[in-house]
């Protein structure tokens, strides 16, 4: 199993405009550079002004995407713009990169917004795995950084699978306690053999597990 980041930059940049534009102006000169920027027609663009004098608001592109779009107030005819990729538009790239990475088809996704930008949740595949997925707060400097690591249940079936082909014999219990994502510590009792530990890490895209025998109480 893997884990994967992806850089999706982000959209910032300086324009111009004539003098004392309105919500209008903006909207045309941010339209114009996003359509440069991605490559792609922005179909539908739609700002409103805040207190500050500047503008906030949504565009999105012709392949559906949908951006957050915020923007300086006006000072003698240029503004900067920023847009990220909007909730929906999050998801999607997580639907895309798990199955590009993992061949898998998500079937439940669950992201919340963080105070910072970010999105935190689970993904759910059509197999019944399960990953917890951090998307990072988009910046200039690294774009969009997203991570997908397996969850509790996609572990404790990869351990028990991998303990009970190695050992060549059944698991009668099993416990797991999460320590960080991709890391876990716990125990297991076989049917035959000795009682073992567990721990389980992350090494690069790879969920590896160590098991030993428990020391003798």
């Amino acid at each position: 199993m893997f884990r994967f980041a992806i850089l999706v930059a982000p959209l910032f940049a300086l324009a111009v405009t004539g003098c004392a534009p309105g919500k209008l102006d903006i909207e045309k000169s941010v339209k114009a550079e996003m359509n440069t920027s991605l490559g792609t027609e922005i179909t539908a663009i739609d700002l409103a002004k805040q207190s500050d004098g500047g503008y906030a608001g949504t565009a999105t592109a012709a392949n559906g995407n949908t951006y957050d779009v915020t923007t300086t107030a006006p000072s003698s005819g240029r503004f900067e713009w920023k847009a990220v990729p909007a909730q929906s538009t999050v998801e999607s790239m997580v639907r895309e990169h798990l199955k590009k990475a993992l061949a898998v088809d998500v079937s439940a996704l669950d992201l919340k917004k963080q105070p910072d930008g970010g999105y935190t949740g689970t993904a759910t595949t059509v197999r019944a795995d399960t990953y917890e997925v951090a998307v990072g707060a988009p910046t200039k400097e690294q774009g969009i950084v997203l991570n997908a690591t397996p969850g509790q249940s996609t572990v404790e079936r990869l351990v028990r699978e991998g303990i009970e082909a190695q050992m060549k014999t059944k698991i009668k219990s099993f416990a797991l306690t999460r320590r960080a994502p991709g890391t876990y510590t716990g125990t297991a009792t076989l049917e035959k053999g000795p009682a073992l530990s567990i721990s389980t890490t992350m090494e690069g895209q790879n969920l590896t597990w160590k098991i030993e025998p428990r020391p003798a109480r």
